[in-house]
């Protein structure tokens, strides 16, 4: 009898196991997607903002 409890201890470790894995996988995937849009946005809004900033800045230094 103890074996068969031992046995469905083993079982359900190893479900949990592969349920944990799927789910860490999924977070992960789910990280990287996020931290590439930013690096997207990041880009888009360096090549928006500096042209800006760059104007900004030669306007200043001519009224100073």
């Amino acid at each position: 009898m103890t074996y068969t409890n031992t046995q469905a201890v083993n079982q359900n470790f190893q479900s949990i196991k592969s349920e944990g894995g799927r789910r860490t996988k999924k977070v992960a995937d789910i990280f990287k997607s996020a931290f590439s849009d930013a690096m997207s946005v990041g880009k888009v809004c360096s090549t928006t903002v500096r042209p800006l900033v760059i104007d900004l800045s030669y306007h200043a230094v001519q009224v100073v």
